[in-house]
């Protein structure tokens, strides 16, 4: 009689121990799908602010200025600027993805990969726009 209760309670341990284990994968899984859109669509943010100020300041003309408040997500691995377009590289649950975003305006400059709010200033030049964020 005591070994059947003993055994009844091993396999309901094990049964919930499993049952755990299974939902703590199932959330893993979920949390780092939420956690690449949040990314992604900070990024996107990025990318349309920075755009949007910066054919702003072409079409004013030199030598019009602003500055620019953004978030830079994690898992950016590089950026590149110019000649028309913006070009992130970001690190995902799927892997290594190129994002482009289009620009109506040249552009040239620098954005540090650093995690965080970023200041980020965009000036008309002739013939361009400079962006420098530190």
């Amino acid at each position: 009689m005591k070994a059947q209760s003993s055994m009844e309670y091993l396999i309901i341990v094990g049964f919930t121990v499993f049952l755990a284990i299974g939902m703590l994968a199932i959330f893993n899984f979920y949390s780092r799908q939420v956690n690449d859109t949040v990314n992604l669509n900070q990024l996107d943010r990025l990318a349309k602010d920075i755009i949007d100020s910066s054919e702003s300041m072409f079409y004013h003309g030199p030598p019009s200025k602003t500055t620019i408040k953004a978030n830079m997500p994690a898992g950016v691995n590089s950026i590149t600027i110019g000649p028309n377009e913006i070009s992130f590289n970001v690190k995902s649950g799927s892997g290594p993805t190129d994002i482009n975003y289009q620009s109506s305006v040249p552009l040239s400059g620098q954005i540090s990969l650093t995690v965080g709010l970023k200041f980020i200033e965009i000036e008309a030049k002739e013939g361009l726009v400079w962006v420098n964020g530190t």
